[in-house]
């Protein structure tokens, strides 16, 4: 070699160790800030994953760079894997387009050249296109569950993780934003600078350097041979290898105690010191479980609110817990600036009714009835939410009541029904309509009696059947669809503002506080506003012990005309369903005690579409608890009459 080439060598050999530095510069941009200990970790695992390309065939190094640097900086494999994707993703667009360039401009006549131009090209945008389909297509992600689920649960969970990952990082800030354009092309300038200098050395000209480089990052111009002439060992060995040697020997040596330390924890306990995932989708929930029914959810096309929710709805915090609800808005506690909320989030139509409820909170915060705080609330496109704050010492009514002594539960129900009395009172508005009346009846319970008979007519083929023994009849349903007969259940015309979903869900009790509880979640829009349906919502809850069956997801069974259900209420519920009863006639009377039983009944008509909708066996559940609610006012009016 003449002193010429080996000053050449010597210069292009550092410009590919400037180039090496860039990409894991480039590379750490993927990662949010503080999520690495170190960015050499990201040089070292480079440095090796060139080294094992170089060694075994499949770019097994990718694998091995991505592995090093999840264990070296305790961050979820898959997301690591994923930033390898991207950014393998985005120097094909990048290269791609060079190489056409150089094809067209100073190469012509390389077939070659343009062939890898192409197929570079065609690569990225149809990865891109796959990409872009998984984020915005239910149909994709519906594919890709259902490919994944020839794996266990495990298997299936870490490779749609993956997945997501890739889309997730792909379309973020971090891909499109200036500072990884910038870098991209500072790395490439580099590089390409250096495979032009290199050429230079072993007399290879610029399109035939591209091309031998690009088959293989570390012994390219050995391994391949584009031009069919001898490339010289020594030159190709020290250009290709002493970058990443000096790297991976100065990286062991400087780290060796620490790397020993990682992967003999990750080997013998499966874990590092530190485990974090610096996912935006997973950070945003605290527990693997719920992260988990987030990608069922995504990509299963289940709880398509929850998939809303992780993506729209949380984007300042994480969640802690979901709670159980009953409708098409996700509740949840969520960590926002290290302050603990409770957020409900819905979208569409659930949209419009949870801005009607908060705007009913609001208008009623000074009124004689503890309610829930608004602390803040947010309007999307198509989404909408509100916050509320977390009362350390409150609990829901349902574990109170089977927490604590009976009595204790006695009386705050007693508190809740003078409370919502005296609301009622103080809120009352003119008599409804007879048209108003009916017009709630129509929407109400002729409506949703038809559907739930088309859907219990598929399933029931006899007029006759049995729920646990018990005859019933499609006939007493004919009643429900004679809106003569349904308006003369109806006495009570005098109207007020109610809360409309007064069900024991919606109760909070704060021991300690006067008064020892607060309400939530009202629902507004009711047409006809009788306060007989609040009392009628609080016998939802307690007559057949509705937050149990909620709660439980209890599904019925049918066997030719034959329904099995399981009705689960509790002893504490039967104690409190009559007390409810009896207050409510010493108070107002036996008639308007049949009344709140009627209200009760339109409640689960109006709840039972609803839960067929979500789950068909559920909705078998309500069904059967309809008919014996249906068939205990029937025989009762026929008792009275």
């Amino acid at each position: 070699m003449t002193e010429a080439s080996i000053i050449l060598l010597v210069v292009a050999t550092a410009l590919l160790f400037v180039g090496h530095v860039a990409r894991a510069v480039r590379w750490a941009l993927l990662f949010p800030p503080r999520k690495l200990s170190t960015r050499f970790d990201l040089l070292v695992g480079l440095s090796l994953g060139y080294l094992f390309n170089a060694i075994f065939p499949g770019r097994l190094g990718e694998l091995f760079r991505a592995y090093f640097v999840s264990v070296r900086g305790s961050v979820d494999f898959s997301y690591v894997a994923a930033t390898v994707v991207v950014e393998r993703l985005s120097d094909l667009y990048f290269v791609s387009t060079f190489i056409l360039m150089l094809f067209f401009l100073h190469y012509p006549t390389n077939d070659m050249l343009l062939g890898l131009g192409i197929l570079l090209m065609v690569s990225s945008f149809l990865a891109t296109v796959l990409i872009v389909a998984v984020r915005h297509s239910m149909a994709v992600r519906k594919l890709l569950w259902s490919l994944c689920s020839v794996f266990n649960d495990s298997i299936r969970s870490n490779l749609i993780e993956f997945v997501w990952n890739i889309t997730e990082i792909a379309q973020s800030s971090k891909v499109l934003g200036r500072s990884y354009l910038i870098a991209t092309l500072f790395m490439w300038l580099v590089y390409g600078s250096s495979y032009f200098i290199f050429g230079m050395v072993v007399s290879a000209t610029f399109d035939e350097s591209i091309l031998a480089v690009f088959s293989s990052p570390l012994l390219p111009l050995i391994l391949n041979n584009p031009s069919s002439k001898s490339w010289p060992v020594f030159e190709v060995l020290f250009y290709s290898t002493i970058p990443i040697l000096v790297i991976i020997i100065y990286g062991l040596t400087r780290q060796w105690s620490e790397i020993v330390r990682d992967f003999s924890l990750k080997l013998r306990f499966g874990g590092s010191l530190q485990g974090r995932n610096p996912n935006s989708a997973r950070d945003k929930f605290q527990q693997v479980k719920e992260f988990d029914y987030f990608l069922a959810s995504h990509f299963g096309g289940g709880d398509k609110v929850l998939s809303s929710f992780s993506l729209l709805g949380i984007e300042d915090g994480s969640i802690v817990r979901l709670y159980n609800g009953g409708s098409d808005a996700i509740t949840a506690l969520v960590e926002v600036n290290e302050r603990l909320i409770i957020r409900k989030f819905a979208v569409g139509a659930a949209a419009v009714k949870l801005k009607s409820q908060s705007t009913w909170l609001r208008s009623h915060q000074k009124d004689n009835i503890p309610l829930v705080e608004i602390i803040s609330d947010q309007q999307g496109e198509f989404y909408y939410r509100y916050d509320m704050p977390l009362i350390a010492s409150a609990n829901e009514y349902y574990d109170f009541i089977h927490t604590v002594h009976i009595d204790q539960s006695k009386a705050l129900l007693t508190d809740v029904v003078e409370a919502i009395a005296e609301f009622h009172f103080s809120n009352g508005l003119c008599e409804a309509t007879k048209e108003t009346v009916e017009l709630y009846l129509a929407e109400k319970v002729v409506k949703n009696v038809q559907e739930i008979l088309e859907f219990a007519r598929r399933l029931i083929p006899d007029q006759e059947f049995e729920i646990n023994g018990s005859a019933y009849s499609f006939s007493d349903w004919n009643c429900l669809l004679d809106i003569e007969w349904l308006s003369s259940q109806i006495n009570h015309f005098q109207t007020c503002t109610i809360h409309g979903d007064l069900t024991v869900e919606n109760i909070i009790v704060v021991e300690g506080k006067v008064p020892a509880f607060y309400i939530i979640d009202p629902n507004p829009d009711n047409v006809f506003d009788s306060p007989l349906i609040d009392f009628g919502k609080l016998m939802q809850s307690l007559h057949l012990g509705y937050e149990s069956l909620n709660r439980s997801g209890q599904r019925s069974s049918v066997s030719g005309s034959a329904i099995a259900v399981k009705l689960s209420r509790s002893h504490a519920y039967s104690v409190l369903h009559q007390l409810l009863e009896e207050r409510i006639l010493h108070q107002y009377g036996p008639e308007t005690l049949k009344e709140v039983y009627f209200h009760e009944l339109i409640n689960y008509l109006r709840l039972t579409p609803y839960k067929i909708r979500k789950d068909p066996a559920i909705g078998l559940t309500f069904f059967a608890c309809t008919c014996i609610l249906l068939a205990r006012y029937l025989q009762a009016s026929k008792l009275k009459s």
